[in-house]
């Protein structure tokens, strides 16, 4: 059995029970008087699926540089942006 297939498999017994909620749109991100969270506000949520490792090593890269996520991946899409020649402009 190939390595790739034992993860797979291992990672369909742990998430087996697993719930996935829907995602959380700007307009159901609301505080208590009803607006929406400032630092949210337009903008758009990008998002993408990745194995769970990814995530792990994200987070701990987070740890490790005492940063958010969000500003490694608004650094990770501006270095993206940089190779392909457009400007900066994810913050």
């Amino acid at each position: 059995m190939e390595d790739r297939e034992i993860i797979l498999r291992s990672m369909e017994r742990l998430t087996a029970d697993i719930v996935i909620a829907p995602p959380i749109s700007n307009e159901s991100v609301q505080i208590a008087n009803n607006s929406v969270v400032n630092s949210r506000e337009g903008k758009k949520m990008i998002a993408g699926h990745f194995y769970p490792e990814v995530r792990k090593q994200l987070k701990q890269l987070a740890l490790e540089k005492d940063l958010s996520i969000q500003a490694l991946l608004g650094e990770a899409i501006n270095d993206l942006f940089i190779k392909y020649g457009k400007p900066p402009i994810a913050d």
